[in-house]
């Protein structure tokens, strides 16, 4: 038997279940019993609240606030006034689990029934023969529950749960996970056997022994009979689980004062109160609330809990009736013998005798986990379930919650903020996305790497009942929110569901509990919404009003203008708009440029008041060294010894490497053993998407260096070790893939570095920025190889043609040993491109499976696109290309192959086709290219479209123009960000670190001056020049603005050019820029200008363009020098030159009217 990785997990079941049903034969509907689950401390945690007349009813927000906030973790976390009311710290107390047993036996009278002639041999061994014959295991009498339902709990087939009382077992004993059967004569037919052996199957594949033992055995106490008590001690004898309850009784445990009970008690009464509000037993309105609270713990002298209790309950209901703007006026406390009775039963479980008690009593459960099994074979994988409890209280707002117009205040935002996450104040822009996130409509917001997005989503998530779906890129970043959010109190109440986890699991588990309402919050990547399973989920817990919000974390994946190009993520504004349109959203991001929030923006239709810039704060914690050099295991093994020398704390900083491979010399498992070889002391891990080919386990584990843990070849097993012990500070050092880069947090990485170059800005500022993000000083390393011959060459050659074939052709210009940085990133860009021919050609026959369909749905199999093989990528592409037409819907997978839910493996989708014209979806393509190259574009792109919308269905021609278009934009894209890095590093120097600095952070920078240059975009050249030019004069004066300005413009706009070349404003800008700048060679300036006026430069100049470009061409001799050679090369007549030259007096222009003159001497003379 193993244990999955995923432990501990916790199952809601149905409420009637919970409460195993134990006294409901002598109780009505006047005594209710509520399971809940929560607490402090594991162990047994569940607990049942009884004597409740009715069942809960609706209640204010405040109640219910609170309620989900006591209940929000198994277990939670006190907060720091609680704990302040104790006198203690959280670090101080024991966290073991917390295991509760009372020192008296049950009473199980009216449970355990006899037969019609008053016979009643499973009392008999209840009463008898446990205390007298079990010895030192005589107390699991107080654990043991009579006439359990344990088959129908574990969901057991119809044909073994058919008869009367046939769901029940005799008795349960769920902490050695033991069945006894008391069987009596009937059992002995061979009907009966069968069905008892079929039984007891079916519990052996749970991991559930069977003990039988037969009435006539029982009373002569024959062999049989021994062996039966042999048998069962020997059961508890291997349990830990009761060795642990015998531990707690041998030292008295129950008679000795302790925090921890009070801390427990506290809790449990607070949502007893709550419940007893719900159910009508405690008024809101009444000036006094008379309460009698008795207990079966011993009390810490001095800690009365029962007051800090109430004085925290109120407080809480105060923080949230200020949230709501509603009131709470706090109703005075009377204790006295004749109030509402509470009975605090810490030790005890309830049995028969709970139905006659006076008031509320409050239990610990008797069922805290039900096993559960899955995979192929028998009991190949079994884990432990936490049973279900209450999870949320219905509110007194009608059937569709409406947000309040007022927002809540900050000062209590930060009261919540303190409480729950213990942060004394938020950090600078938290407060606009939270309150922007709490407004009930769609938002975005911007804020840089460290600057605490995750808490923009988590205060809000918290103001009202629901589950919040988050979107996730990686697995990694899905994993680490979760723990972020168990670490604060949120066990148990947070899931990432993700490719790695088991079908049945997500199946049969978890989805029945984000159905529920039992799961705050819920990590998917956008590929799940790709399935018809969990878009089902969707709809009903909208339809429940269980929906709380949806986050978009990295929402920059999203746009088609990043790099992370993702159908599933593409495709996800439709799918939500047809979902869930009317949920609120809210979209987080350190990295999105003005194009990608724009077309986010269109996407959900926000409004410009809802996008929070919050990039103000730059991460000038971070200092950055760029090493010439190739990477190599060698010299990353230096540079690592170069830190660790350096270091003058003592132990070693965390240092996260990035390498571009998993695989090879610079892969991830071989630089980790190699540092592990040259420094042995040191506690190594390493982390990619797919394991490295040669994985070797045992290295692997071993280099960890923690003797607690088994070697398993299990990959994903030891990445979530790996990721689980970095986030805990037990590793040194990490070496990882991009696969773990995005998002992941841990405050106190002292130092990144990059084997290699990354492929982007993007990518660069995201790995680099997971250091320092305690905002304490921390460098960002790379090695970085510049190429043997002029890169800038070779992106100028392949900006003409951007080809498979001609990508091919650069990288092979060199070997790989003697690639530079540059050549080393076209090999990614090469993978998965093929020639626009393919393209097509899979776009037309995909094009005519969808046309030739008799229904409107139809799925289709990734073998009918083509003879040749393809992937679940490129066939999703394909698919995307019909979408962006406005052909078909945003698809569902219904086959995801071999890899779980990775787009790589799609094998069959289900697609609805619409009816969308010839004419229709050269409007959906003209749109399209108009959102990216801008709308003042006057490409010969949309000149053609125009024209080829007036033809008869030419769908060839269409699919044609889009595919080049598409080349051009993303493939364009991604090859302009590799140079933007590449021409960054190859001219940063160490005595221009803060230059460097400045420039990335500026690349990333959202501003006023951000968006005017973005508005180029949309403009006609000559309006363009006009703006360019109030761009770049200091308002009243015709001075240019300094250096320091002109570069961040600069970064700014090189930025926006990864997303279009075709928009001829933005174009003249970077001429200008380029030219003002001196960072860049005239070569690139000069393109841009030809892209941006490619003939008639005279009349730009005499028009619009003139005053720019004469102050650009003032501003230094070689911007003169290239603005004169422009105006040339159009062979201005002599008059022309004259104005020119008292325009724009360049060397070049005087050197052409003095040779025109001399021309003139020379004729004459």
């Amino acid at each position: 038997m193993t244990v999955d990785f995923y432990l501990p997990i916790f199952l809601r079941l149905l409420i009637a279940t919970v409460f195993y049903e134990m006294c409901l034969s002598s109780t009505g509907p006047e005594n209710i019993h509520i399971p809940v689950c929560a607490g402090y401390f594991n162990g047994d945690i569940l607990f049942d609240v009884t004597g409740l007349p009715r069942e809960p009813g609706a209640v204010p927000d405040h109640v219910a606030n609170c309620f989900a906030i006591l209940t929000r973790g198994m277990p939670s976390r006190p907060t720091p006034q609680l704990l302040a009311h104790f006198g203690c710290r959280w670090q101080d107390l024991q966290h073991a689990p917390l295991w509760l047993i009372a020192n008296s036996s049950p009473y199980w009278g009216e449970s355990i029934r006899g037969n019609d002639q008053g016979n009643n041999p499973a009392l008999t061994f209840f009463d008898e023969i446990m205390p007298e014959y079990l010895g030192r295991w005589t107390f699991i009498q107080n654990l043991i529950v009579p006439e359990y339902p344990l088959f129908r709990e574990l969901g057991a087939p119809r044909n073994l749960v058919r008869e009367d009382n046939s769901e029940r077992v005799d008795f349960y004993l769920p902490q050695a996970e033991l069945v006894i059967e008391i069987d009596g004569g009937q059992h002995k037919s061979a009907r009966q056997t069968a069905k008892d052996n079929e039984r007891e199957r079916f519990l052996e594949r749970y991991g559930i022994e069977t003990l039988r033992l037969k009435t006539e055995d029982l009373r002569s106490k024959n062999a049989h009979f021994t062996d039966f008590i042999d048998r069962l001690k020997l059961r508890c004898e291997n349990s830990s689980l009761l060795s642990a309850y015998h531990h707690f009784l041998a030292t008295a445990q129950d008679s000795t004062p302790s925090l921890r009970y009070d801390l427990t008690a506290t809790l449990r009464l607070q949502v007893a109160l709550i419940l007893a509000v719900a159910c009508g037993c405690l008024d809101l309105s009444a000036p006094e609330w008379r309460l009698h609270v008795t207990q079966d713990f011993p009390e810490n002298q001095g800690n009365t809990w029962v007051n800090f209790a109430v004085d925290e309950l109120f407080s809480w209901f105060e923080l949230f009736a200020r949230l709501n703007h509603t009131t709470f006026t706090r109703p005075d406390i009377i204790f006295s013998s004749d109030g509402l009775h509470f009975a605090m039963r810490l030790f005890q479980r309830a049995d028969d005798n709970a139905a006659s008690d006076q008031g509320i009593g409050i239990y610990t459960g008797a069922v805290q986990y039900l096993p559960f099994c899955y995979g192929e074979e028998k009991l190949k994988k079994k884990i432990r379930i936490r049973s279900g409890s209450k999870s949320y209280l219905i509110t007194e707002k009608a059937a569709k919650q409406q947000q309040n117009a007022v927002l809540p205040a900050l000062a209590d935002l930060s009261e919540l903020n303190y409480r729950i996450f213990g942060h004394d104040s938020f950090r600078p822009g938290q407060e606009t996305l939270i309150l922007n996130a709490l407004s009930g409509q769609k938002s975005l917001g911007l804020m840089p790497t460290g600057g605490g997005k995750s808490l923009c989503f988590q205060i809000p998530a918290l103001l009202s009942q629901g589950t919040t779906i988050v979107v996730v890129p990686i697995k990694a970043l899905g994993r680490d929110h979760c723990a972020e959010l168990e670490a604060v109190g949120f066990t148990g109440r947070t899931v990432n569901i993700d490719s790695n986890m088991p079908a049945v699991l997500r199946d049969k588990i978890y989805f029945r509990r984000i159905l529920s309402g039992e799961m705050r919050f819920v990590f998917v990547s956008p590929e799940r919404f790709q399935t018809e399973s969990f878009r089902r989920i969707i709809d009903s817990l909208r339809q429940a009003e269980q929906l709380r919000m949806f986050v978009i974390d990295e929402v920059h994946c999203m746009s088609e203008w990043g790099h992370d190009f993702r159908p599933s993520y593409l495709t996800l504004p439709g799918t939500l708009r047809k979902l869930a349109k009317d949920v609120p959203l809210i979209g987080l991001t350190a990295t999105a440029s003005v194009n990608v929030l724009r077309d986010i923006q269109s996407e959900f239709q926000i409004p410009d008041e809802l996008v929070a810039y919050e990039m103000h704060r730059g991460r000038t914690e971070l200092n950055f060294s760029i090493r010439k050099n190739k990477s190599s295991a060698e010299v990353v093994v230096q540079e690592v010894m170069n830190i660790l020398a350096k270091q003058t704390e003592t132990g070693s900083p965390p240092i996260h490497i990035f390498s571009p491979y998993a695989n090879g010399v610079n892969g991830v498992e071989f630089l980790s053993n190699a540092l592990a070889d040259a420094k042995g002391d040191l506690k190594i891990g390493f982390f990619s998407g797919a394991a490295p080919r040669n994985f070797n386990p045992d290295k692997a584990w071993q280099r960890l260096q923690d003797s607690h843990l088994m070697a398993s070849p299990d990959y994903e097993r030891y990445k979530k070790t790996v990721q689980a012990f970095w986030k805990q500070g037990k590793l040194d050092v990490i070496v990882t893939t991009k696969a773990f880069g995005m998002g992941v947090n841990k405050p106190d990485v002292r130092h990144t570095l990059h084997a290699g170059m990354p492929g982007s800005m993007e990518a660069f500022y995201q790995e680099a920025g997971r250091a320092g993000r305690d905002r304490r000083p921390a460098v960002c390393h790379m090695l970085f190889q510049p190429e043997s011959d002029d890169a800038e060459h070779i992106w100028l050659r392949l900006q003409a043609n951007l080809t498979p074939e001609a990508v091919q052709k650069e990288i092979d210009a060199r070997s790989q040993n003697s690639r530079g940085d540059f050549r080393s990133q076209l090999w990614f860009l090469r993978q998965g491109l093929i020639s626009l021919e393919e393209e097509q050609a899979l776009l037309a026959r995909l094009h005519t499976l969808v046309r030739e369909w008799s229904q409107e749905i139809q799925v289709i199999h990734v073998r009918q696109l083509s003879e040749v093989p393809q992937n679940g990528l490129r066939f999703q592409l394909t698919l995307f290309r019909l979408y962006q037409m406005g052909i078909i819907e945003p698809w569902t997978v219904t086959d995801w192959g071999r890899g779980g839910a990775e787009e790589l493996s799609v094998q069959a989708v289900e697609v609805r086709r619409l009816n969308t014209s010839f004419v229709g979806a050269c409007s959906a393509v003209m749109l399209r290219i108009q959102s990216v190259d801008g709308k003042g574009a006057e490409s010969a792109t949309l000149e053609k479209l125009k024209a080829l919308a007036k033809q008869k269905e030419n769908w060839p021609g269409l699919y044609q123009l889009l595919l080049a278009w598409v080349r051009r934009t993303q493939l364009g894209s991604r090859l302009q960000s590799t140079w933007n890095l590449y021409n960054a590093c190859l001219n940063f120097t160490p005595e221009q670190v803060v230059v460097f600095r400045d420039t990335l952070e500026s690349f990333f920078k959202v501003d006023s001056n951000a968006f005017r240059l973005a508005s180029l975009r949309d403009m006609p050249l000559n309006e363009a020049a006009v703006a360019l030019n109030s761009l770049i004069t200091v308002n009243g004066t015709h001075e240019l603005p300094d250096r320091m300005l002109l570069n961040k413009l600069a970064a700014q706009l090189a930025r926006l050019l990864e997303g279009t070349q075709e928009s001829r404003g933005l174009n003249l800008a970077a001429a200008c820029l380029q030219l003002l700048t001196e960072q860049t060679s005239t070569n690139e300036a000069s393109r841009r200008f030809r892209q941006a006026v490619p003939d008639d430069v005279l009349s730009f100049w005499h028009g619009a363009g003139g005053l720019l470009l004469s102050r650009v061409g003032r501003a230094n001799a070689s911007a003169g020098e290239t603005i004169g050679g422009w105006l040339l090369n159009e062979k201005p007549a002599r008059h022309e030159l004259l104005a020119i030259h008292n325009a724009l007096p360049a060397k070049v222009i005087e050197a052409a009217l003095f040779h025109e003159v001399a021309a003139e001497l020379a004729q004459i003379l």
